[in-house]
């Protein structure tokens, strides 16, 4: 399955809201979100563009994102929890957006609460921390777990990045 041009511009920018304008002030989740538009084939200028405008407040959605496809949403919301619940400060709002954005992609609450369940089941050892949008495009990040087990808003920080193909 292919990804178009819309739906990787959609999973960016339903990412970036989740993490948040307080979050991205801090240099490792703007790192996060460079490595994230790599994943997803974006200009690193592009990118940079991107972090500089949404910190100044001209960057805003309105609507929930939208994708083409029911198995991208899938991989975006299982990202969108793992966002949610990166540090210790849970908002309601965020995980209540990506309700909408699972509804509004046409995927039963059942099947959300159900990945909410299993997140919130898995003890701090079992979370992967990986993008699933990663494992979809087949890319591969080893982590050192010793550095930063205690900070989880590092948890997508990416010692070296290979290719599984």
């Amino acid at each position: 399955m292919e990804i178009s041009f819309q739906d990787r511009s959609n999973y960016f920018k339903g990412i970036l809201l989740l993490m948040g304008r307080e979050v991205l002030a801090e240099e490792s989740e703007k790192n996060s979100v460079r490595r994230l538009g790599k994943i997803l084939d974006f200009e690193p200028q592009f990118c940079e563009y991107v972090i500089s405008h949404f910190l100044d407040d001209t960057f805003t959605i309105q609507e929930p994102v939208e994708f083409s496809n029911p198995e991208i949403a899938k991989i975006f919301i299982r990202d969108g929890i793992k966002i949610c619940f990166a540090n210790q400060a849970v908002k309601v709002s965020k995980v209540e957006m990506l309700y909408k954005i699972a509804v509004g992609n046409h995927l039963s609450a059942k099947w959300f609460a159900r990945e909410l369940y299993d997140f919130l089941d898995k003890g701090e050892s079992e979370v992967d921390h990986l993008f699933e949008i990663a494992r979809f495009f087949k890319i591969k990040y080893e982590f050192d777990i010793n550095t930063s087990a205690k900070d989880h808003r590092e948890f997508m920080k990416p010692i070296r990045l290979t290719s599984n193909l």
